[in-house]
């Protein structure tokens, strides 16, 4: 029986352009894979075909970009019509790191220890701690990240720019980091990259034997490979260059990893005779959402040529919210998350996506506040861990406790107050701490003395003050602002995303009446977090926050796009080349693909409290406040009048101000709406 006939008779049915890509056995072949397109099921029929065709499994390499990816992979193949259990066990299914690594420890005779990520992250704790730099987990996992990319495309490390330390600090992270792996004897997973070229590059017999190990390559997410693995494996499958590559160069977000799609864009000049199949039926997502995502990505200039069709109907038309601020966007997230459970959907179906982690603290507070479970798949999830949010709770917590020792100690010299470190390592072994203490028996001299009484006064100062007067003071008197634009100079990076994290977490602080209430707060925030992490029930059946990037390859009934403004996304730090802004949009367009029936996109008239610009993403679509306040302007409406909205029922109408409603709904209660959101959204009638 023919082998599609055989899969199809077991439910399987593959469109004419997924056959070819499937029986095109021999020689180079790119596959161009848009989102939803089915290429995962391709790969492992395509798997099945070299099998029936007599290809002796152990010759055939699956690579594709995570170990929980190569997992489901092989999982697939397992399921597969037709598929023996041996076949499964014979194929290899991988990872590059864990191809390169195979041949690396065949080489050598034995398994070198590898460094492990968390260990890894232990290590450059420990040099920051040394060098007296601040860190978090976002510094820790940012370092980790700049030296992997330093070292994966740099011949000299000293040329490479890191955004987080001058050069010479960078190159001293690098080589003592370097100096603890051959300590430890093991290496890291760009060792094995590094290592694995070199030795194949010098070593013919090692080459020729898994020249003949391996005859058929099939690699997924090639848009996510750098350039020294896509090395490799053209040293692997010469000669007979029989390597299917499958990938999306639209779905390309990886740049800070070393990823570019320009190996996708090239594989074609680098195989002249590469046969090229478009993957073009979407079974992911309604027609709406795949035509507003083709108008998102279509306005990049350096990309190839593609036009997803999709197979599930039209749909509902993806909904814009234009919102007054932060805040604001998440009570429309939580309200409308609300209003669609009632209508059957359950918590599962939800994920909120965002381009900066950042941007969940206020997601997760009105979350918190209503009780609605989520999930959070990115590992750096507290805001409040931040090291500026950790040094300003601690000036508060030095207030609510004048014995605090390790908030004192987290802030002593933030800014600079001259506390000697034999001093600081004194106090850690007293009890009965206050800063008082200090003026005697310590030896410090006058103008110490002076900094820490200031310091006492201001942490008195602020005892009683509402939260956001005391982040205030903190911010302006005591003199963290000029501390943290002192600290950038001298680590030679910009000082703007640091005070964008003091900024928002000011605004969190708003509406306590006190520091207690807040710090309550940061407690109570930390606890439902960790709750979230380890409570079954919040993995099974809660809303997943994540970033845009945590979120690729998964897909989800109905997606938050949230913060589509200047800065955000785009984000500032990605302005500067068309190539960094194209990238951008690709975040843009991954994130709206997630969705399967419904999409949100939210953006917002102010942050922290100063105007927001729309994301320029927006505008190319031909959405923007004006294009809303326009229609708001042929819109009448007065105190009393009724109103029908599509989510929260009739109500009558309170009050309006400045294009936003103040409305009592019969089963929702007061709520607050910018009408000219609704009018565009065709959410209320009169």
């Amino acid at each position: 029986m023919d082998f599609f006939e055989y899969i199809k008779n077991k439910g399987i049915d593959y469109n004419d352009k997924q056959k070819r890509a499937i029986t095109q056995l021999y020689g180079p072949l790119l596959i161009i894979a848009g989102p939803g397109s089915g290429k995962t099921s391709v790969i492992a029929a395509r798997t099945a075909y070299l099998i029936k065709k007599r290809v002796n499994p152990e010759n055939i390499l699956v690579i594709t970009f995570t170990r929980a990816a190569a997992n489901e992979m092989k999982e697939r193949f397992k399921c597969f019509p037709g598929v023996k259990e041996s076949y499964a066990e014979k194929v290899d299914f991988g990872t590059f790191h864990s191809t390169f690594y195979k041949i690396i420890n065949t080489y050598y005779g034995r398994y070198i220890p590898v460094l492990e990520p968390r260990k890894a992250l232990q290590i450059i704790k420990k040099i920051l701690k040394v060098m007296g730099k601040p860190y978090d987990d976002e510094i820790l996992q940012n370092t980790i990240g700049e030296i992997s990319l330093a070292r994966t495309t740099m011949e000299d490390i000293k040329e490479y720019k890191s955004e987080l330390y001058s050069n010479i600090k960078f190159a001293s992270i690098c080589n003592m980091y370097d100096a603890q792996k051959k300590r430890l004897k093991c290496i890291d997973f760009d060792d094995m990259v590094i290592m694995c070229k070199r030795l194949l590059e010098s070593n013919a017999n090692l080459l020729s034997y898994w020249r003949g190990k391996y005859k058929y390559f099939m690699i997924d997410e090639f848009q996510d490979s750098s350039t020294m693995q896509f090395e490799i494996i053209k040293l692997l499958s010469k000669p007979l260059n029989n390597i299917c590559v499958v990938g999306d160069d639209d779905q390309s977000i990886y740049s800070f990893r070393g990823a570019l799609p320009d190996c996708l864009r090239n594989f074609k000049m680098h195989y002249k005779n590469c046969e090229l199949v478009q993957l073009d039926i979407n079974y992911r997502s309604t027609g709406e959402i795949v035509a507003f995502s083709h108008n998102i990505i279509s306005k990049n200039t350096i990309r190839m040529q593609k036009h997803l069709k999709s197979i599930k109907g039209k749909g509902n038309k993806p909904n814009i919210a234009l919102l007054q601020d932060e805040n604001d966007e998440a009570s429309y997230i939580a309200d409308s998350i609300e209003s669609l459970i009632k209508k059957g959907y359950t918590s599962k179906d939800f994920a909120v996506l965002y381009r900066s982690n950042i941007q969940s603290r206020p997601v997760i507070d009105e979350l918190i506040k209503r009780n609605i479970p989520f999930n959070i798949k990115d590992s750096i999830s507290n805001f409040f861990e931040h090291w500026v949010c950790r040094d300003i709770t601690s000036y508060l917590k030095l207030s609510a406790n004048s014995s605090d020792v390790s908030s004192f100690l987290c802030i002593a010299n933030k800014p600079v107050r001259y506390i000697p470190k034999d001093v600081l390592q004194r106090i850690q072994r007293f009890d009965g701490f206050n800063i008082r203490s200090l003026y005697k028996d310590y030896g410090l001299r006058e103008f110490q003395i002076e900094k820490l009484r200031k310091l006492d006064l201001d942490i008195n100062n602020i005892k009683y003050m509402p939260a956001i007067n005391a982040v205030d003071y903190i911010r302006k008197s005591a003199g963290y602002d000029d501390y943290i634009i002192k600290y950038c100079m001298e680590m030679n990076i910009g000082h703007e995303e640091l005070f964008d994290i003091m900024d928002e977490y000011e605004d969190s602080s708003r509406g306590f009446k006190n520091i207690f209430d807040f710090l309550y707060h940061i407690q109570d925030t930390a606890r439902k977090l960790n709750e979230s992490k380890k409570s079954t029930r919040y993995k099974k059946d809660s809303i997943t926050l994540s970033t845009i990037h945590g979120a690729k390859g998964l897909e989800f009934t109905c997606v938050f796009l949230i913060g589509l403004i200047e800065g955000y996304l785009p984000h500032a730090k990605s302005l500067s080349t068309i190539e960094s802004i194209e990238e951008e949009r690709r975040l843009f367009y991954v994130g709206a693909t997630r969705a399967k029936s419904d999409l949100f996109i939210t953006y917002f008239k102010r942050r922290h409290g100063n105007c927001a610009k729309a994301s320029r993403f927006i505008e190319e679509l031909g959405i923007t406040k004006s294009n809303q306040e326009a229609k708001l302007q042929n819109f009448s409406i007065e105190p009393g009048m009724l109103l029908s909205h599509s989510i929260f029922g009739t109500g009558v109408v309170i009050s309006i101000k400045k294009g936003v409603a103040e409305v009592r709904f019969n089963t929702a209660g007061i709520k607050h709406l910018d009408i000219g959101t609704c009018l565009q959204k065709k959410l209320i009638n009169l």
